[in-house]
């Protein structure tokens, strides 16, 4: 589930209240683009069911399910197994295909076993909403990171650099808030089902 931006940009309106609304929602979703690429803010594991053949010259390339308008922007654990799961340091990285997101990933072996990563997501550019779980934590970050660029529009009724200021202060210590959970392991979503890779 996500929140569209119009209601993100109520949580933060009677701060701006001469800011034109697209102006808010267009901050507010940057904001919450750059909490995600630079602190990992959303993660979320997934499984897949590697069977003989998938892999290819170590490589394989596996789809992210229930990914609307998201996009990974990093890969932060694999592992593989499913009873005792090894955790292995693979290379990792978004793959450029406009059909769905995908992970490649490298250095894998041939076979039949459970392929899990924590995929830490960004929404994308053009997203009408932000995640719920990602709102919902950490909307006060979000708002704050919105604030500090919007309060430096020069020449508006709202502009305003000691409120930028205070806000940029905010965003600093909320994205070392955000490193911190996410470096004691943060993800918030788990992929329930596990999915066979298909190959046409």
């Amino acid at each position: 589930m996500a929140t569209l931006l119009n209601e993100c940009a109520d949580y933060v309106r009677p701060d701006l209240r001469m800011c034109p609304d697209p102006v808010i929602e267009e901050y507010m979703l940057r904001s919450a683009i750059d909490i995600c690429r630079r602190a990992f803010a959303l993660q979320w594991w997934y499984k897949w069911e590697i069977t003989d053949g998938d892999v290819v010259d170590g490589v394989i390339e596996v789809p992210l399910s229930d990914c609307s308008y998201m996009a990974p922007c990093g890969v932060l654990e694999v592992t593989v197994g499913e009873d005792k799961p090894q955790v292995i340091l693979q290379s990792a990285y978004p793959a450029d295909l406009p059909s769905a997101p995908t992970i490649e990933f490298s250095g894998l072996y041939d076979g039949n076993y459970i392929l899990a990563a924590n995929v830490a997501l960004t929404p994308t550019n053009d997203a009408p909403s932000i995640d719920d779980v990602l709102w919902d934590r950490w909307k006060d970050v979000i708002s704050s990171g919105a604030k500090s660029k919007i309060y430096m529009i020069p020449g508006k009724p709202w502009t305003s650099p000691e409120l930028a200021a205070f806000h940029i202060n905010e965003l600093i210590k909320g994205k070392s808030e955000i490193r911190l959970q996410s470096a004691r392991g943060g993800a918030d979503h788990l992929s329930l089902q596990v999915e066979p890779i298909l190959f046409i």
